[in-house]
């Protein structure tokens, strides 16, 4: 599923937010022998869903005009917490953030406090820095 807010004042949008579920992502999950049984109705098959929730995710923000575009997920992309990194986040969905110029990834799943920055250290044309 893929949804999107947008915080606007004055005709300038500030912060455009948008949400992506996770879950659908991880391998894990999907697993013959998985540890839990979670209700898939409406996710399979699964690579269509996949497709389409990155294809809606990649029109949104490259359409966005807003000052920020930030992406929330339940998974972490990157962590040190007991999780740790989310590969099929990093092979799936970091690229489409970082062609988009995405300013913030917020996530749960760890519940832990982590602010991690970009190893690359490119520079928008906005002048911020980026995953």
């Amino acid at each position: 599923m893929f949804c999107f807010i947008l915080f606007s004042t004055n005709c300038l949008e500030i912060a455009e937010f948008f949400f992506v579920d996770t879950s659908p992502f991880v391998d894990m999950y999907f697993q013959p022998k998985a540890e839990h049984h979670y209700d898939w109705r409406g996710v399979l098959p699964r690579q269509n869903y996949i497709s389409n929730v990155l294809k809606d995710l990649k029109q949104a923000l490259s359409e966005s005009t807003a000052e920020w575009k930030i992406v929330v997920g339940h998974h972490a992309i990157r962590s040190i917490g007991f999780h740790g990194n989310t590969s099929e986040l990093i092979k799936q969905l970091l690229p489409i953030l970082n062609e988009n110029n995405v300013d913030l990834y917020m996530n749960g799943h760890d519940h832990c406090l982590e602010h991690i920055s970009s190893s690359k250290g490119y520079q928008s044309n906005k002048e911020k820095e980026h995953f």
